[in-house]
């Protein structure tokens, strides 16, 4: 698979997964997820949850390494795409149910 196409994939798995979330709508009607998330960030989006979850299981649904997960997610919880919050010193990562503004 080449890069553009994987990219594509990763972009069109993350608009159908946030047609759930009402408050994304315009950022997949107007075609912004590419300036929101990189390609590796929309693959890992769509294996997240609402609820919150630490980073080992969100990276065994994605089939990826833990750490290379967590790095992914701090630098999306750094953009404002997802919410981090830290539990009894364990960072928990969930999703926003709106565009960040």
């Amino acid at each position: 698979m080449s890069i553009a196409t994987a990219e594509n994939t990763a972009y069109a798995g993350l608009r159908e997964f946030l047609k759930e979330f009402p408050g994304w709508q315009v950022a997949v009607d107007n075609g912004c997820l590419e300036r929101l998330f990189n390609p590796r960030e929309a693959e890992v989006e769509v294996h997240m949850y609402r609820l919150p979850e630490p980073a080992r299981m969100i990276a065994e649904r994605c089939g990826k390494p833990e750490r290379a997960v967590g790095g992914i997610l701090d630098a999306m919880s750094e953009k404002g795409l997802i919410w981090r919050w830290y539990i009894r010193g364990e960072p928990l990562y969930f999703l926003r149910r709106r565009v960040p503004t």
